[in-house]
């Protein structure tokens, strides 16, 4: 049986990589819009994204609160105090604003205000502080003070610098392997079938479980080649920064496609022509593709939908590559997405078995 599986994985194999089709799609359509989006920078923010924590919670303070939040430039995000400085450290915010329970303006004192500054983002830090240093100019003028009604305690932060290719690359990486397990598998499994490739296949001493073993090395193999060949090019190119370990960046890989590969296997068994797949893999991929953090973060997205897009597998998947590859995670730290892959995992399988057929 294992001879058997080394020759169908090699002729397999070598098919795959004939298939002009498949390689363009699979590994050079990846490519494509990692280098458009990393070249144009189409998903950098032009706002400050600026923590605020309404630890006072009283007039004062909700009212710089609502001021600050009508500024354009200002992406505002509240939270508690260690959350807040937690994104900061991980490069999700450039500057923390902590309005403190004691913080109470007056005619005898200036109420303090503490801000946590991200050290490698100076223009932001100084457009968010002008803003704020602004908003407490009109509150002092308004009162009829002589001295300010609030004053900053400014706390600089050493933080990850990320860019947005820096978030990219993990969710293309993802994404990539999400498409290949879906797409590849769905289509050459029903092209075998209706050619009857598949059936003459069953007629000899081959047993299922070889077939089924050898497309799913052929697929992890390409899986491979697209995470060295983005990050690779994100390195090269764009300045990247891996900060994680790639083997476990890579381990996460091979969890995250055997998901979608069971996935591809539930197309390949309910679809009987081409024609037939393609609806079903774009159902799966593509409101996974936008609502799973690859090109931005779920952050963005409105409230209700949220709960939602964070089930997916991709964004399971997305979130775990990112953690890894960009602030140094491991394995253990991301358990939670790796259970939720595993489950996806399961129920992808049991699905599989029950509709894959090979006639």
């Amino acid at each position: 049986m294992l001879r058997q599986y080394a020759t169908l994985t090699w002729m397999l194999f070598k098919a795959y990589l004939r298939d002009r089709g498949a390689i363009f799609f699979s590994l050079l359509i990846p490519i494509l819009i990692t280098g458009i989006f990393g070249v144009l920078n189409f998903g950098g923010s032009s706002k400050v994204v600026v923590g605020v924590v309404n630890e006072a919670q009283n007039p004062a303070s909700n009212l710089f609160i609502e001021n600050l939040k009508r500024v354009n430039v200002l992406d505002i995000r509240t939270g508690d105090r260690e959350p807040e400085t937690m994104a900061l450290r991980r490069g999700e915010r450039d500057i923390v604003f902590v309005f403190p329970s004691d913080f109470a303006p007056s005619p005898q004192q200036s109420a303090g205000i503490t801000v946590y500054e991200h050290a490698g983002r100076p223009q932001q830090v100084q457009i968010a502080e002008a803003i704020l240093g602004s908003l407490i100019d009109q509150a002092s003028f308004g009162a009829l003070q002589a001295q300010p009604v609030a004053k900053l305690d400014r706390q600089p932060v050493d933080a990850n610098n990320l860019t947005y290719v820096d978030f990219l690359i993990p969710g293309m990486v993802a994404m990539s392997i999400m498409q290949l397990g879906v797409f590849s598998v769905a289509f050459g499994i029903v092209q075998f079938r209706r050619t009857g490739a598949l059936r003459r296949l069953m007629a000899t001493p081959l047993r299922p479980a070889v077939l089924l073993a050898a497309q799913t090395t052929v697929r992890l193999v390409m899986m491979f080649l697209q995470v060295l060949i983005l990050i690779g090019m994100g390195i090269l190119f764009f300045k990247f920064h891996l900060v994680g370990s790639l083997p476990e960046l890579l381990a996460v890989g091979v969890l995250g496609g055997l998901v979608f590969l069971t996935f591809g296997f539930v197309i390949a068994g309910t679809a009987k022509t081409e024609d037939q797949a393609a609806p079903l893999a774009n159902m799966i991929s593509m409101p996974q593709m936008f609502l799973s953090g690859v090109f931005f973060s779920t952050a963005t997205l409105p409230a209700w939908l949220k709960p939602i897009a964070a089930l997916f597998p991709l964004t399971f998947f997305a979130d775990a590559a990112r953690e890894i590859s960009t602030q140094g995670a491991h394995l253990w730290d991301v358990s939670k997405d790796l259970a939720g892959l595993g489950v996806w995992l399961v129920v992808g399988f049991v699905i599989a078995a029950r509709f894959f057929r090979y006639d």
